[in-house]
């Protein structure tokens, strides 16, 4: 008796399992205001995807119900087709591209650990300038600049700063680079904190256009989380922190058309990095890759994390690139932890110039 309903205990939770890991994918392709826990499903899709493999191999193993291990074998194959945005298998080691491009959310210069210490901003600044001077990228693409950071300026012979929004706390995007800026503009976003700006780059006897882009927080470690005292509290918590989340995905989509449309319609081979404050199990991600290659897939091995304030990896900066690129090489710089993100650097070449 006891066995049998143990048994079915694991069934019930392994068929719970299993529908939320085939909404987390279909989330992770789609978008709806009126369901927006799809695309919260989305965004633990890996953490979805092992509880499944654990199943699976419950009733393989364990159990003499053979049969239920389709219960979670039909999502896990509709998944495994995208799982290698989350572990990579193939990689380049080729870092003979001409052009190397980093993109880093330095968080205004402030440590992860410290948000209003000076001193500690002043050393994490010292931090920051020394890894770029080390790496000393072609094309540097900062997200969350600060006027504390101004210095950084001179080490690069042009840079163009989106300075369109007012707001005390604005931090905005930066591209910095050795090459000519033969054009400029920036894309009308909606959000509080959301910016980006775009330049087209002139190398020799091509131009390319470089989107810096910085999305809208979901703010996953919300304010609604803090100090709950009671019943009601942690309803009206959870109330809050699911709006808060699907307002900052409508956000996100919206960004995310108004890039692709830019993407779409650029005369030049494109570079599209930044932070984009989502997992690639996501609309965001979708709608960049249908255009462009994900350097990462191209030339990335292994698990990786960009963003280190969670406890598990998760890569929410990306850097892409259009056919007309080679991509030749991807790294995460992650052996310091200055900001609460990790810059990536990418090397790659255009094509007709092989």
């Amino acid at each position: 008796m006891i066995q049998y309903l143990i048994r079915n205990i694991i069934f019930i939770l392994n068929l719970l399992a299993s529908l939320a890991l085939f909404l987390g994918w279909i989330g992770s392709f789609h978008y709806s205001y009126q369901y927006a826990f799809v695309s919260i499903l989305a965004l633990v899709l890996p953490v979805l995807y092992i509880i499944n493999i654990i199943f699976l191999l419950y009733w393989l193993i364990f159990s003499k119900h053979k049969k239920n291990s389709f219960i979670s074998l039909i999502p896990l194959l509709l998944c495994c087709f995208i799982f290698n945005r989350f572990y990579n298998l193939s990689s380049k080691e080729n870092s003979t591209g001409n052009i190397s491009v980093m993109t880093y959310n330095i968080k205004s210069f402030t440590p992860h650990y410290n948000l209003y210490n000076e001193d500690s901003a002043q050393i994490s600044k010292k931090q920051s300038f020394n890894l770029i001077d080390s790496i000393k990228p072609d094309i540097l693409c900062l997200q969350e600049f600060s006027e504390r950071g101004k210095e950084i300026r001179k080490k690069f012979k042009r840079y163009i700063l989106n300075s369109s929004l007012d707001h005390k706390e604005y931090r905005p995007t930066m591209i910095l680079t050795n090459f000519p800026i033969v054009h400029h503009f920036s894309i009308d976003f909606e959000g509080n904190y959301a910016n980006n700006v775009v330049a087209d780059l002139k190398i020799q006897e091509d131009t390319i256009r470089v989107f810096n882009i910085h999305m809208e927080s979901l703010s996953l470690m919300s304010k609604y989380i803090n100090n709950i005292d009671s019943e009601d509290e942690a309803k009206n918590a959870a109330k809050n922190y699911y709006r808060n989340l699907n307002n900052g995905f409508q956000q996100h989509q919206k960004q995310i058309d108004k890039i692709a449309e830019e993407v779409r319609r650029s005369p030049h081979p494109v570079i599209l990095c930044g932070d984009f404050n989502n997992t690639p199990f996501s609309y965001e991600y979708n709608k960049s890759v249908a255009f462009l290659q994900d350097s990462y897939l191209i030339a990335g091995h292994g698990i990786i994390e960009t963003y280190h304030n969670i406890p598990f990896p998760t890569r929410i900066d990306h850097i892409f690139a259009s056919n007309d690129f080679m991509i030749n090489s991807y790294e995460v710089l992650d052996h310091q932890k200055i900001s609460d993100h990790y810059p990536i650097k990418v090397t790659l070449s255009l094509k007709n110039n092989e």
